[in-house]
Parts: structure tokens; sequence; C-alpha cells
């Protein structure tokens, strides 16, 4: 598993990917928690009528409510967010989920990069070629990150 952390002044830059860029519009959210003025639960699971399949809602879709809900407040003392790649198996056969998982509490941002895999297998491959992937991308996008 993959674990780095997101300090200032590069939080603050790591939120605008976040709140005002394209960065993570692709991620499928599975959940989200705000803890500002009150506490506040998105799960990212769409709603569906009789003939639709189940599914998420991508970080797009969700992106202006959330950023409504932290607009104009106090700076929010915890916030989760549970992103998930779009179709796993594309980048590993036997990935079921590929999560990135990031936590921000006090001035402070740790994220992890976690695997769910199709069937019990002792090979890491899985959670090798995700970490690296989720390595890339925060390279690519010129996000700044230490391991821990």
């Amino acid at each position: 598993m993959l674990a780095f952390s997101i300090e200032e002044p590069d939080v603050k830059d790591f939120m605008r990917h976040l709140f005002t860029h394209d960065t993570f519009n692709n991620f499928e959210v599975r959940g989200i928690a705000v803890h500002s003025f009150t506490y506040f639960e998105i799960s990212g699971e769409k709603a569906r009528s009789a003939d639709e399949s189940a599914g998420y809602c991508n970080w797009e879709e969700l992106r202006p409510y959330v950023h409504y809900i932290l607009k104009g407040r106090e700076k929010p003392r915890v916030m989760k967010f549970i992103f998930a790649r779009p179709n796993p198996e594309t980048l590993h056969p036997n990935a079921a989920a590929l999560f990135i998982n990031m936590a921000y509490e006090g001035d402070k941002l740790s994220c992890t990069a976690a695997t769910s895999q199709k069937q019990f297998d002792l090979d890491r491959s899985v959670e090798t070629e995700w970490s690296s992937w989720v390595s890339n991308f925060f390279k690519q996008n010129k996000i700044t990150a230490l391991p821990i």
C-alpha cells in the first residue's frame, strides 16, 4: 500500500486540484465525509430507478455540491474522500477496485492507495501496479507528496 502526506503550503495546491481543476473528475466517489459546522456524509452511490443498474457518481458530478457545503464557511475540521478508478480491470485483470483514500485534518493531508482483488492472491502485482499508477498520476499533475 502506498501512503504519502501533503503538508502546507502544498495542501492549498492540492485543494485547487480537487475543487477547481479537472484533475480528479473521472474518479468514482465511494464516500465523502466533511466535518465543519456540522457533519456531512455522501455515499457517492447513484440513486437509481427500476430500469437502471447501480453505480457511483464521479467527482465531476459531486464536486459542486461539496464545494457549496464548504463555501463561505469556516475551514473544515476534517474531510475524508474515497475515490475509485473506474474500470479497474483495465489496469490489472484481478483488480476489483482501486482506491485513493484522502484524509484532511489539521492542515495536513494524508493519502493512501488501496486495492481490492477479485480473487485472493499472494501476488502483490495489483497493489504494485496501482501504487505506481497513483505515484505517476500525482507527478504528472505536479502534486507534491511525501512518502510516509
